[in-house]
């Protein structure tokens, strides 16, 4: 009687190609001179190829697992979608296969991404989207029907504006969306694992965070998992400041260098003092910015405020990093960083001690993303806009 199973790999052997097949509960070695792929069927007299097979040996393999995940009790409402994701992890980790990743490129999204890579192996296919668009996947991966059993996307992916992506990768392999940014339109394409969309506070529980949780079972990587907090200065654990200039420096090095590489640099920044040289670079970047801009220092209700007018903008760090950098270093209580030049659609990024999504839902403003305490707005009045906000603190 025949069997179903999946290839998981192959060795070329005299007479043939011998084939690792993984039947949602034993392995099983066949040599056959046929050349195959995913699903298959075999017995003693050969191996032949099946199109039902791979759904057959997933469903009979998922049937018999019990996740134990443990969550804090204020993220426990998420835990069926996290078993979900657990489950698919599993069998893409005995099966030997690989999922699509995207991530966005801050050391929340590096991070994550190398946590999964450390949890089932090196990953195959990745790439940085900021924007999950129809447009910006065509333009990064030349999009054709996405050959992989599943596509994770980390930090990024919950907003209403990102669904056309997401609708689109979904349709070719089961999507799911780790992420921890606030969006007031959810949509509802893939598997959602987001705690802020319903409750903003939550946004704590950075990306990293969550998906730590997700393979802790595998792999535990508590200093990275800091690391990535220090990253979006989240408190859900503790962080020190060496933690937060080593997530700058990983952000950094991936701007830098943008290739397959950051798996095996990004290890050597969060593992040995390679981080001391990009955190370097990412201070003189910041120096030379700085340079040409306009402060404006301000007090408002007890806060020590600081506005900054950039002349121009690196292409990192961004806004949102020097913002950071300038409470980090001079002890800021709220930072603004604006673009000088008043062309339509710049962005204010503001960070700080404040409730920025509360106030710029006040404002009645349109386009804005991120969290409680750090929030990009765009507009085509960065002045007006800065002095609103300003009133509202």
């Amino acid at each position: 009687m025949r069997k179903q199973g999946i290839i998981v790999s192959s060795t070329r052997v005299n007479g043939g190609t011998e084939y690792l097949i993984f039947d949602g509960e034993k392995y099983h070695r066949r040599t056959t001179r046929k050349r195959l792929r995913g699903g298959v069927e075999f017995d003693e007299k050969g191996v032949y190829p099946s199109d039902s097979a791979w759904k057959a040996v997933h469903d009979r393999f998922v049937a018999g697992l019990k996740p134990k995940l443990e969550l804090p009790d204020e993220i426990a409402f998420i835990r069926g979608q996290m078993e979900v994701l657990w489950k698919e992890l599993a069998f893409l980790k005995v099966a030997g296969v690989k999922p699509m990743v995207f991530f966005d490129g801050d050391a929340d999204g590096l991070i994550s991404t190398m946590l999964i890579s450390e949890a089932i192996g090196p990953l195959k296919m990745w790439q940085e989207a900021r924007a999950i668009s129809h447009w910006a996947l065509a333009d990064a991966f030349a999009l054709a029907p996405v050959e992989a059993p599943l596509v994770l996307l980390l930090d990024l992916g919950s907003d209403w504006n990102d669904a056309p992506g997401v609708c689109l990768l979904n349709h070719f392999a089961p999507t799911f969306i780790v992420d921890h940014h606030y969006a007031e339109r959810k949509h509802n394409c893939g598997v959602m694992i987001n705690p802020a969309l319903d409750r903003p506070e939550l946004s704590k529980y950075n990306t990293a965070y969550l998906v730590s949780l997700l393979v802790q079972n595998w792999v535990k990587k508590d200093d990275w998992v800091r690391i990535a907090a220090a990253g979006d200065r989240s408190p859900v654990v503790e962080w020190t400041k060496e933690d937060r200039k080593k997530a700058l420096a990983l952000e950094m090095a991936f701007n830098t260098s943008r290739d397959y590489r950051i798996m095996a640099l990004g290890k050597k920044i969060l593992e040995t003092d390679l981080w001391k040289a990009f955190w370097d670079l990412f201070e003189l970047i910041i120096e030379r910015t700085l340079e040409q801009a306009e402060f404006e220092e301000r007090g408002v209700d007890g806060k020590r405020v600081l506005v900054v007018w950039l002349e121009s903008t690196p292409r990192y760090p961004h806004k949102g990093k020097i913002a950071s950098y300038l409470m980090d270093e001079k002890g800021y209580d709220v930072v603004i960083v604006a673009d000088k030049p008043f062309v339509p659609k710049y962005t204010v990024t503001l960070r700080g001690n404040a409730n920025f999504l509360e106030i710029v839902k006040s404002l009645g403003v349109k386009e804005y993303w991120g969290h409680p305490n750090a929030v990009t707005i765009r507009t085509t009045d960065p002045k007006t806009s800065v002095e609103d906000i300003l009133r509202k603190l």
